[in-house]
C-alpha cells in the first residue's frame, strides 16, 4: 500500500514538474497553428500543416455547407479564404494534450467584416482537436454550438 501511494505521489510530482516546464512540442505547436488560424494569416498556417492536413467540422449544420471534411492543406486554406472571415478570438477554459491530440475547450468569437464599416460577431462554445503528427498539424477538428450561438454586431 505504502508503495502504491509513494508511486503515485512520485507520478503527479513528475506531472506537475513537466507541466510547470511549459508546454510539450505538440502543445507548441498546435497553439502557434491556433494563433495563425485566429488571425487568419494563411501563411503561416501553410508552414504549420502538413501538405495532407485535414479539416473537419461535423457539427456544421447543413444550411452553412456542413458537414465539412476538407482533405489537404491547399484545398483548407483555399475554403478559409471564401469565408471572408477577418478573424477569430478565442477565450479557452481549458487546454491539454495527450497522444498527439491538443484539445482546445471554450468559446470562439468569428468576426465577419460588414459593409460601410463594423463586424458581425458570432460567437458559440467549442472544442478544437488539433493533431499533431511528425512536427506538422496533419488534423484540425472543430465542434461547436451552432444551435446555441450569438450573433450580434459590433460597431
Amino acid at each position: 500500500m505504502l508503495k502504491t501511494l509513494l508511486a503515485c505521489l512520485i507520478a503527479v510530482c513528475a506531472t506537475v514538474v513537466a507541466r510547470a516546464a511549459g508546454p510539450s512540442p505538440a502543445e507548441q505547436l498546435a497553439r502557434d497553428y491556433l494563433a495563425a488560424y485566429a488571425a487568419v494569416d494563411t501563411a503561416a498556417m501553410a508552414r504549420l500543416l502538413s501538405a495532407d492536413a485535414v479539416f473537419a467540422d461535423q457539427t456544421a449544420r447543413p444550411a452553412d455547407g456542413g458537414p465539412i471534411v476538407l482533405n489537404g492543406r491547399d484545398t483548407f486554406l483555399k475554403q478559409l479564404k471564401t469565408y471572408g472571415l477577418s478573424r477569430l478570438e478565442y477565450e479557452l477554459a481549458s487546454v491539454f494534450e495527450s497522444n498527439g491530440r491538443v484539445v482546445f475547450i471554450g468559446h470562439v468569437n468569428a468576426f465577419y467584416p460588414r459593409e460601410g464599416g463594423g463586424a458581425s460577431r458570432f460567437r458559440s462554445r467549442i472544442v478544437t482537436v488539433i493533431t499533431v503528427e511528425a512536427g506538422k498539424v496533419a488534423r484540425h477538428e472543430d465542434f461547436a454550438d451552432y444551435v446555441n450561438a450569438e450573433k450580434s454586431v459590433q460597431k
